[in-house]
Order: C-alpha cells, then sequence, then structure tokens
C-alpha cells in the first residue's frame, strides 16, 4: 500500500500563496493520485514568525550600519535572514517536529533552506539553485549576503541535495546547474516540470480578432513590466486596438489601451475568477523576465490555450516551450517584434492551439506522478524517528 508522502517547505504547504502555489499544487496532485499528501511545514505560526525574523534582523545591526537610515540597515538585515543560522536551526527544529508529526514515510521537499531529520527518505523540488540566484543578481537576498554567506548557503544547498534520493527540477536550465555546480550525478537530477491550477478555456470560445495582451507579475521591476509597457505603447501606434491588461504589483496606469488590476491573490477565490476571466479572452501572455526560473504563469496561460511570449534568462523557454516565443529580456525590438507576430489573429491562434495541446503534461497531477517516481518506492518506510537526529548547528 501506498504511505503518506510529506510536502516540505519553510512556509505552509497548504496555503495557495506559499510560493506561488506551488507545495499546494503537489499536495493537490499527490492526493489526485489517491497519495496520502501530508504537509510538512518548517515555519511557526505566521504571526510568530515575523516576530521570530523581526527579531533576528534587529539583533544582526552591525556599527557599520549605523550611519544609515534604520530602515534601509533593518531591510538589508531581513533579506540576509536567507544566511541566519539562527533561523536555520530554528526552521531545522520545525521541519522535524512537523515531520514526526505528519507520519510520512517519504518527503518531497520545496526549497533548501532547512534539513529534514537525519535518514529522511526524500526527494527535493526547485526551480533554481542558489547558484542561478546569485548569478542573475535580481534577487534583493543575494545582493545583501557576504561572500562568506553567499558561500553558506551554496554549501546548505549542496547538503540538502547529497542527501536526496533524487533532486527534482523543473527545467533543463536548472537540472545542468544541479549537476555541474554541485556535483550531482545525472542519474540522480530528473526534470519534472511545472503544474497548474485549472484555469482552462475553451480555445474555440476565443475572439482572436482582438490582440489583448496579458501581463502577469508581482514583481514588477523583475518581471519587466515597464519594458512591456513601452512596446506595447509602440504596438498600439500600430495595431490601435490592442489592449494590454496588467496583474501584479504594477505601478499606476492611464495609458491609452491599458488597464491595472492590481495584484489578484491566489488565496482569494473572487480574485482568482477574475484571473481566470483575463486568461480566457487574453489573446497572449507577455512576461518577458529579466530573470525567470520557471515562470507558473506560462503553464497557466497554456492550460487557459494562450501562447507566450517569455525571457531567454533562466528555465522559461522550457515552460513555454512550442506554444510561444522566449526574447532576450533586454532587447527592446525583439520584444516589440514578438508582439507583433502575435497581434495578428492567425498567428497568435495557433500558438495558443500548440500552448493548450502541450498543456496536458503540466499538471501538478502529472507532476506529483514524477515526483513519486523518482522517490522511487520509499513511500512506505517507516516515518523519521525522534527530532534529535536533526543537525541544527547551521552551515
Amino acid at each position: 500500500m501506498q504511505g503518506a508522502v510529506g510536502v516540505a517547505c519553510s512556509q505552509d504547504p497548504s496555503d495557495p500563496s506559499s510560493f506561488s502555489g506551488t507545495p499546494s499544487g503537489i499536495l493537490a496532485g499527490l492526493r489526485a493520485l489517491g497519495v496520502d499528501g501530508r504537509p510538512v511545514a518548517a515555519t511557526l505560526p505566521t504571526r510568530s514568525q515575523q516576530g521570530l525574523e523581526a527579531a533576528l534582523a534587529a539583533l544582526a545591526l552591525r556599527p557599520a550600519q549605523l550611519g544609515r537610515p534604520l530602515r534601509d540597515a533593518y531591510r538589508e538585515n531581513q533579506s540576509r535572514l536567507v544566511a541566519s543560522r539562527p533561523l536555520e536551526a530554528a526552521r531545522n527544529l520545525l521541519a522535524a517536529r512537523a515531520a514526526r508529526r505528519s507520519g510520512a514515510g517519504a518527503f518531497i521537499q520545496f526549497g533548501t533552506d532547512f534539513r529534514l531529520p537525519a535518514g529522511s527518505a526524500y526527494v527535493t523540488y526547485d526551480d533554481q539553485t542558489v547558484v542561478q540566484a546569485l548569478r542573475s543578481g535580481q534577487y534583493p537576498w543575494a545582493r545583501a549576503l557576504s561572500a562568506e554567506e553567499r558561500v553558506r548557503v551554496v554549501e546548505r544547498q549542496r547538503q540538502v541535495f547529497a542527501g536526496a534520493i533524487a533532486c527534482c527540477v523543473g527545467s533543463e536550465w536548472a537540472a545542468r546547474s544541479v549537476c555541474a555546480d554541485y556535483g550531482i550525478p545525472t542519474d540522480r537530477v530528473r526534470v519534472v516540470g511545472f503544474g497548474a491550477r485549472d484555469l482552462q478555456a475553451p480555445v474555440g470560445e476565443r475572439d482572436w480578432s482582438r490582440p489583448r495582451f496579458l501581463f502577469v507579475g508581482r514583481d514588477w521591476t523583475r518581471k519587466n513590466g515597464d519594458r512591456v509597457m513601452r512596446a506595447f505603447a509602440e504596438l498600439r501606434r500600430r495595431v490601435p486596438a490592442a489592449t494590454l491588461d496588467l496583474v501584479g504589483e504594477h505601478p499606476p496606469v492611464e495609458a491609452p489601451g491599458v488597464t491595472g488590476h492590481g495584484v489578484l491573490a491566489l488565496g482569494d477565490p473572487a480574485d482568482q475568477t477574475v484571473l481566470a476571466a483575463l486568461y480566457a479572452r487574453a489573446t497572449c501572455l507577455v512576461v518577458p523576465s529579466l530573470h525567470e526560473p520557471a515562470g507558473i504563469v506560462y503553464v497557466e496561460a497554456a492550460a487557459a490555450g494562450v501562447g507566450s511570449i517569455g525571457t531567454t534568462s533562466g528555465g522559461a523557454a522550457d515552460l513555454v516551450g512550442e506554444g510561444g516565443r522566449v526574447v532576450d529580456p533586454e532587447d527592446d525590438a525583439a520584444l516589440l517584434t514578438a508582439m507583433t507576430r502575435f497581434a495578428d489573429p492567425a498567428t497568435a491562434r495557433a500558438f495558443g492551439e500548440r500552448a493548450h495541446a502541450g498543456a496536458a503534461s503540466s499538471t501538478w497531477t502529472a507532476v506529483a506522478g514524477r515526483l513519486l517516481a523518482a522517490l522511487g518506492g520509499v513511500t512506505a518506510a517507516a516515518p523519521p524517528a525522534a527530532a534529535s537526529q536533526t543537525d541544527t548547528t547551521g552551515t
């Protein structure tokens, strides 16, 4: 009989808003396969966790920061918590307790900012490696870390990878880093892709005659929102009927043809109904991020029958596939060319149909099945023993 499988991460895995809904998607996929998926949260309740992190950031204030505005120094220290030994030790203890209470015999660990109890059977699942995130220069925490802290977080990930049955990732791009930068043999690395929530819309009912572009991204800067706005302004001069819908933390907009919808929360059914409607009438998703480890939005667009314009920076090309095009995120001309191409109704429809055809393998049920295959039949094993097995010293 299939044993219980824990889904572990440093937020609440059952919360749709945690890590773009990836852990909750895995849990749903496991349960759709008839597997007893159980959340393993390496975190305190929200307010307690926030209090812990705030205290650690305040305690980390250094003399060199005293001449700066206190708020700036505090935010910098919050970014540097990714390398905090006390926070890592707390997460390790919480992971051990949650793993033991879950009764699971095997685990899918999303993220490597904590460690499960020694002897646990687990696979890891990541969209990128720490090395890739550091190289991108696109994350505040990566820019804030000292050289010593960078070494520490990479080494922590190396140790988590080394103890895994298999290291699962969302793209070939990430897989190459796991092998080249961490020395993990290729036969222990699996590309399992990413899934999409059920936002599908019948392709035949969409009106392709009018170009409707959709941008979905919380991080306006990293998702390249300003460049999308400039390209759209030029496109609209050529195609006056074109429109652009913005979802995420975008600035106030008053440009012709552009409608801002703000953040549409993953855990809010009303917001998700709005997002589903936007996907249902869009003719192209355009998110040419400055860096994109994967981009679940491309998978969601494909499931809804919409082609995408993605980015060449990161692993997005695997998720966009034949259902769209990727462009250099710093090439204005390339972005405008791609948007002009999608402004043609027949072209947009063809990309949408190809995207939809390829979306069948990009469901959380399919991804969960691949993660179970990577575990290799160990899910009926005994649950981890005492929490004292966990090394809580940090690296």
